[in-house]
């Protein structure tokens, strides 16, 4: 008899960006890795669930409709529960959520500055397209602008870096993607 591999560590137990971005990769890892379904609605805390219940209310959600979401639906649903509702708390959920950690130079250690740059770049934007689902009125220009998507992107990286992108840059670009791949 079949038996489906453990998946007791897919669990969200914060409501938080960070932990729900980790939710929805762990899930999607898992059933990919092994070809089968999970269903997110049952991989929650109670408290969470109770949460994203009453924030559905207005739209007939209950507890048993809850658990009968698909995974996409349960998805928006986090989203919706977490998107910013300004552009200056856009920007607050964008920097906490997406920290750059590298100790030294990146002119003494490029290949580790790399690698910190790639992992900032792909949480950046992991964190980014969470937040931006359905939020086009509360997201940042694509600028360099103080208050620009790009500044925000560049504010934690080395000075002489950032700087140096900086001076390169258009003032500003139709997407965060069109930016990322330049």
């Amino acid at each position: 008899m079949y038996q489906q591999p453990d998946h007791r560590h897919i669990q969200l137990k914060l409501l938080d960006v960070a932990s729900v971005i980790e939710f929805i990769f762990e899930s999607n890892h898992y059933q990919q890795m092994h070809d089968v379904s999970v269903k997110m609605s049952t991989k929650m805390t109670p408290d969470i669930v109770d949460i994203l219940i009453a924030f559905g209310q207005q739209k007939g959600l209950t507890k048993m409709v809850f658990f009968q979401q698909d995974n996409e639906e349960i998805q928006k649903l986090l989203q919706k529960v977490l998107r910013p509702a300004s552009k200056l708390e856009f920007e607050k959920v964008l920097i906490l959520n997406t920290p750059f950690t590298f100790k030294g130079s990146p002119a003494d250690h490029p290949v580790n500055f790399y690698r910190a740059l790639m992992k900032y770049r792909r949480t950046f934007m992991d964190v980014f397209e969470f937040l931006a689902a359905k939020n086009s009125s509360n997201l940042p220009r694509v600028n360099n602008k103080p208050k620009g998507l790009i500044s925000i992107f560049l504010r934690p990286l080395p000075k002489g870096y950032a700087g140096n992108i900086n001076a390169e840059l258009c003032s500003s670009y139709a997407t965060m993607h069109e930016f990322i791949e330049e």
